[in-house]
């Protein structure tokens, strides 16, 4: 019987989390949006950022790693373009509206494929945060290296 109400109780906190969680995405979707058409206003990228450590904690809360993670890479990425003082491109925010429609999945406990693609696009916020945070002088003598290397 106690089985049966702590999953009961998990279910009612798992739905209440969802409502919650969705209402987070929207505003930084719509804080996203506003970004996308043009500068970086600190009040815009502050609003992203407090959304994403909100729904990270939150989901840290009811045991979903998945999609706490993902938000922690989402704040790493923008926080590294805010030190670098680096803007997004449009292939970013695509990358990064990829990752919110994901997050948006994984605010259920989800399963198999939908883990993998968490991880996979965990692997590829981090490293467009790294780019972000690397000045362009050594984004140049790293590519300076490769080509170098592939004529040897």
């Amino acid at each position: 019987m106690n089985s049966e109400l702590d999953d009961a109780f998990e279910q009612r906190l798992l739905a209440i989390f969802g409502e919650e969680a969705r209402g987070h995405l929207a505003q930084i979707d719509a804080a996203l949006a506003a970004l996308e058409q043009g500068g970086a206003p600190p009040a815009l990228v502050a609003a992203v950022l407090d959304g994403l450590h909100t729904l990270k904690g939150a989901a840290r809360s009811v045991e979903l790693g998945d999609l706490e993670y993902l938000c922690h890479s989402l704040e790493y990425v923008f926080a590294a373009s805010t030190r670098s003082g680096a803007a997004l491109s449009p292939a970013q925010f695509g990358q990064i509206r990829q990752a919110l429609a994901l997050a948006g999945v994984l605010t259920s406990k989800p399963a198999g494929r939908t883990r993998n693609q968490a991880l996979a696009m965990m692997g590829q916020l981090d490293v467009l945060a790294r780019r972000l945070e690397a000045p362009a002088s050594a984004a140049v003598s790293f590519e300076s290296e490769i080509q170098s290397y592939e004529h040897e």
